[in-house]
C-alpha cells in the first residue's frame, strides 16, 4: 500500500502538478506480464494531460526494504 502511494506521489511530482493536481483515482500501478515490473495505467483525464504535454511514456521504479519504500517516476517526452 505504501509503495503505491509513493508511486502516485512520484508521478504527480514528476508532472509538476502537486498531489491534488490530478485525480488520484485515475492512477493505477499494475505489474507487467513479462517480469512483473511495475507500470502505470492511466484514466482518461490523466491521459489527456499527458497527451497535451507531449508525454509519450512514464517509467516507474519501486523498491521496498523493511519499513522503507521508494518510488521514482521518469517522464519521457518525444519531440
Amino acid at each position: 500500500m505504501a509503495g503505491r502511494w509513493a508511486a502516485k506521489e512520484s508521478f504527480v511530482k514528476a508532472l509538476g502538478l502537486g498531489i491534488f493536481g490530478v485525480p488520484l483515482s485515475q492512477l493505477c500501478v499494475i505489474r507487467s506480464c513479462s517480469g512483473g515490473t511495475p507500470q502505470w495505467s492511466f484514466g482518461p483525464d490523466i491521459q489527456a494531460v499527458l497527451d497535451q504535454r507531449g508525454i509519450s511514456h512514464v517509467f516507474l521504479s519501486l523498491s521496498h526494504e523493511a519499513e522503507f519504500v521508494v518510488a521514482i517516476s521518469v517522464i519521457e517526452i518525444i519531440p
